[in-house]
């Protein structure tokens, strides 16, 4: 997932890569480069707590109260009336089930760690550190270093685990190289995209680390390194409308416009996005 500055393809294209920082980009310049809105708010000091026999984030008494939910307070009841592992887990379980599908990223994130020590399992961890991933992109969270801090150490830590014990879990790897590569560090910048790079090592027919190779590409103004890659996804996704338009865009910035224009129609009759609509009419009419 052009630079953040203008049109709606760059805002497009920011919002692809995932809120990417353009800093990142000009260090990946000679390489090979491949908005969760969320009003969470939190103290990100603690770690866990006992609370009336529940394992409790001390972060998340300082979250906002939630909008009335009958549901997230039954789970809530019942992961304090818990009394075993099992039971613990279940109610993390449903709980971060349940504010996940809510978007409140935040609490999910919370409680998915907190489920991952009570059961530290692959896809326990890989889940927190998913979710803890999705909380550092939160505006709030992007203006608070020592709250993101926390955030971008957990997830990194989580999924770090995780491919520790299977280096070919695409998902963990996948998610790991976006977490390096967001983590403000310049020295995990190029360790993030050969992270990602890993995943095609493991299944060339990885369509998302195609795609998000391409968008590096295009962030750094290797637009036929970027054409190659999309492509690449069309070749496992002909449907892609995303990487349709990236086609396009890619080709054009390249100087080439060979059936870039069927492509962009391809896009305005058929993308339920408005931003991708807008953004191919956009391109389309400056062609």
């Amino acid at each position: 997932m052009a630079n953040s500055s203008v049109s709606s393809n760059g805002k497009l294209l920011r919002l692809a890569i995932l809120v990417l920082g353009t800093a990142i980009f000009l260090l990946l310049l000679f390489a090979d480069k491949t908005n969760l809105n969320n009003a969470d708010q939190a103290d990100v000091e603690g770690v866990v707590a006992k609370v009336d026999g529940a394992e409790r984030s001390s972060a998340q008494k300082n979250l906002p109260p939630l909008a009335k939910d009958e549901e997230f307070d039954q789970l809530s009841d019942k992961l304090d009336q818990s009394s075993t592992s099992t039971e613990k887990a279940e109610a993390l379980s449903a709980l971060v089930d349940h504010l996940e599908k809510r978007n409140r990223m935040a609490y999910a994130a919370e409680y998915a760690g907190q489920l991952a020590e009570v059961v530290p399992s692959t896809a326990n961890k890989l889940r927190a550190g998913r979710l803890f991933l999705a909380a550092t992109r939160l505006d709030y969270v992007q203006q608070d270093s020592a709250r993101w801090n926390v955030y971008s150490a957990k997830s990194i830590s989580y999924l770090e685990d995780v491919t520790a014990g299977e280096p070919a879990n695409e998902e963990a790897l996948y998610n790991l190289g976006f977490a390096y590569v967001e983590s403000r560090k310049p020295e995990n910048s190029m360790k993030g995209i050969l992270t990602i790079r890993k995943v095609l090592d493991i299944n060339p027919e990885n369509a998302q680390a195609h795609f998000s190779l391409g968008v590096f590409s295009i962030e750094t103004q290797q637009f036929e390194k970027a054409v190659s890659r999309f492509e690449k996804v069309l070749d496992i996704q002909p449907q892609n409308l995303e990487a349709k338009y990236y086609l396009a865009l890619a080709k054009v910035r390249s100087g080439s416009q060979d059936q870039v224009k069927p492509m962009l129609q391809e896009v305005v009759n058929e993308a339920k996005s408005p931003e991708l609509k807008q953004a191919a009419s956009e391109l389309m009419g400056n062609l």
